[in-house]
């Protein structure tokens, strides 16, 4: 009972934007029933907002132990772990996912795997998790809110060339290849520095980079 008013307060204060109060309250009620998977799930997500990556993390990691194989949970652990420069856990935790991925009734073709600020916007990371086809994009780096995106992507002329993976951009539907090219499927710690570099320089206004 005290779970459930606990968890009802955390969602007034969210929605009045007391960001620290919520989350401390869906922390509580997560550990006060552990049942409430939604108190778990959001206390991990307020800590992920207000970019306490570690706390976010711990959280999810908790709420996923207390309910066992859950993709969504696995999901955010994914995107902590990135946040937090671990690429290599992040993508161990990615295969672990694959398989529930798999069996869910409701999977996309791409999963968010991570989240980036630059310039004041928000870019959503996506990785397909099903690479394939002539055409595809490995990950794509889309901003919220603007037409723009930068992308891995492979084709079959590259792959018959010998370049398999090309950097791109889309900016208001125009599409441009702008390197670097790679033999061979690279990390996604290699890929993410790099799109957040294209990703400031095309944000930035001119005359201020």
């Amino acid at each position: 009972m005290r779970g459930r008013l606990l968890e009802a307060l955390a969602y007034f204060q969210s929605r009045d934007g007391q960001h620290d109060e919520a989350l401390a309250l869906w922390d509580e009620a997560s550990q006060l029933a552990p049942q409430l998977e939604d108190a778990g799930f959001n206390a991990g997500q307020a800590a992920y907002n207000l970019r306490r990556y570690d706390d976010a993390l711990r959280l999810w990691q908790r709420a996923l132990s207390a309910k066992g194989a859950d993709l969504r949970l696995q999901q955010k652990i994914v995107q902590a772990l990135n946040a937090l420069a671990r690429h290599q856990e992040a993508e161990e935790a990615l295969q672990a996912l694959h398989p529930l991925w798999e069996q869910s009734p409701d999977r996309t073709a791409e999963l968010v795997v991570d989240q980036l600020h630059i310039g004041g916007a928000l870019v959503l990371a996506l990785e397909r998790m099903e690479p394939a086809g002539a055409f595809f994009q490995l990950w794509t780096f889309a901003v919220q809110g603007a037409q723009v995106t930068v992308q891995l992507e492979s084709t079959a002329y590259g792959r018959e060339r010998g370049t398999p993976y090309l950097m791109a951009t889309t900016v208001r539907g125009r599409h441009k290849v702008v390197g670097p090219a790679f033999q061979s499927r690279p990390r996604y710690a290699e890929i993410r520095p790099l799109a957040a570099d294209l990703l400031r320089e095309i944000l930035t206004p001119k005359g201020q980079a």
